[in-house]
């Protein structure tokens, strides 16, 4: 073990830790979640710290040796390969401050063993004039905050378009198979199959959109802001340059706010892209319930491919897991909006100190409909299979057809025919055979898949 002080005291840091005492005295303080942050946001906050040094370095603020050294370091954290460092909860008061702390003991530490010293020679290299230059906690981990989620938005955009594209694929593959449309879980009027998974592909489609839409809220950083946005303690040369730098390392179109102190005080543009989040998770509960309700022993209009077993009692039983999957990952982002609203409206005058908290909770939800929506296409949609003797039992057997005769035989015979199939158990087609209540050639005619489902009545 090493021992570090501070003015608040000392604590042992084990000896072959990359963290220092401040991450020490954090941890213990708030170990209470068992969470981590995402390997997402530590790469994040590495760039945004790479981005700080180098502008630094440019502008002659740092010797070179020790700028060189520290900037290494952060690119062997952005990679991955000091994650297990990185202990700090994310659930922390401070704002992020514990976090930050933890980040700049890590590279500070690691730039020392890149030139050859001992972890701790905080006279060489130091956490907070060194690594933290220029920087406060309140500009780099807001900046890191929406780094992070632009890649995950980037990550979920690209699986919202293989869910897309993979419901468009059934679209096509189901287009001529008429069935029976249902509102309120009751038979309605006449549909295909392909036009439920039209719709399944439109309101996907809509996501889409929307978190193109989100990208343009979430670009704009406080990076150079300092404390509150007014950047205190940073030369102005140095506000002007990090943001470009920054955007050079990331490659993001990422923007400096005009107006930092406003971006560093509030945080509505959570709440904003969490709305996003949370339409696309309402989107996946309804798809996810409507499969769950088409492959059911009810309905049997589709099967789902069968993948694990559904029962520890009941051999043979397969249950619809992928669409309980796709409500779950709904819900619980839902729950999870609910958290980042309350956050986001928390913040006082010029700070939000919940960032961490809504941070955390933003990617948890990103990456969660990212996974759900690829397995949704590897593990479902992309096998559906139609059951087209199902679909034309349930559709000839119900009074979805009976509305096709609405305009040549009225409403009180069209309900005394109904009444006549349910009594005798026979289908529309069968009970034309007794009734002859149309020629066979007219309603062959009318149930022809092409005038069931054109738009509209061409003439009556």
């Amino acid at each position: 073990m090493r021992i570090e002080k501070d003015y608040l005291g000392e604590e042992s840091v084990p000896e072959d830790a990359y963290y220092g005492l401040a991450t020490v005295r954090a941890s213990k303080i708030y170990d209470v979640s068992g969470y981590r942050w995402q390997r997402v946001f530590i790469k994040s906050i590495a760039q945004v710290k790479q981005a700080a040094l180098q502008t630094i370095k440019d502008l002659g603020y740092m010797e070179e040796n020790k700028a060189d050294a520290l900037l290494q370091a952060t690119q062997i954290l952005e990679s991955g390969q000091l994650d297990q460092y990185i202990i700090v909860d994310p659930l922390q008061g401070g704002a992020g401050t514990a976090t930050n702390f933890n980040i700049n003991e890590v590279l500070a530490n690691k730039a020392l063993e890149i030139l050859g010293y001992e972890k701790g020679r905080y006279d060489i290299i130091h956490p907070i004039d060194d690594v933290n230059k220029f920087q406060s906690t309140n500009d780099v981990f807001p900046t890191a905050s929406r780094l992070a989620i632009i890649y995950a938005l980037k990550e979920l955009e690209a699986a919202v378009e293989k869910l897309q594209s993979s419901l468009q694929e059934k679209e096509k593959e189901f287009v001529s198979l008429v069935k029976a449309g249902r509102t309120q879980y009751q038979d309605a009027v006449p549909i295909s199959l392909g036009m439920e998974f039209s719709a399944f592909a439109e309101a996907i489609a809509r996501d889409r959109w929307r978190i193109f839409k989100s990208f343009e809220r979430i670009k704009v950083i406080n990076l150079g802001g300092t404390a509150v946005g007014t950047g205190i303690t940073a030369p102005r040369r140095y506000i002007f340059k990090v943001s470009e730098q920054l955007r050079k390392i990331t490659g993001l179109g990422i923007a400096r706010a005009e107006n930092m102190v406003e971006a560093t005080s509030n945080a509505d543009v959570y709440s904003e892209v969490s709305g996003i989040m949370r339409s696309h998770a309402v989107n996946l509960i309804k798809i996810g319930n409507d499969l769950r309700f088409l492959s059911s022993s009810l309905c049997r209009e589709i099967t789902l491919k069968p993948l694990i077993r559904g029962s520890s009692i009941m051999p043979g039983k397969i249950n619809p897991v992928i669409p309980e999957l796709m409500v779950q990952s709904g819900l619980k982002v839902l729950g999870n909006d609910t958290t980042i609203s309350y956050a986001t409206s928390q913040g006082h005058l010029e700070l939000n100190p919940f960032l961490p908290l809504i941070t955390y909770t933003m990617l948890e939800s990103l990456e969660l409909l990212q996974k759900t929506d690829l397995r949704a296409v590897d593990y479902c949609i992309r096998d559906i299979k139609a059951n087209p003797e199902r679909i034309r039992q349930n559709l000839y057997s119900s009074q979805a057809l009976l509305t096709v005769l609405l305009p040549y035989l009225g409403c009180t015979r069209i309900e005394e025919i109904w009444n006549y199939m349910q009594k005798n158990q026979l289908d529309l087609v069968q009970a034309n055979q007794i009734l002859n209540f149309m020629p066979p050639e007219k309603l062959e005619e009318l149930l022809n898949p092409y005038n069931l489902l054109r738009l509209g009545e061409v003439d009556i």
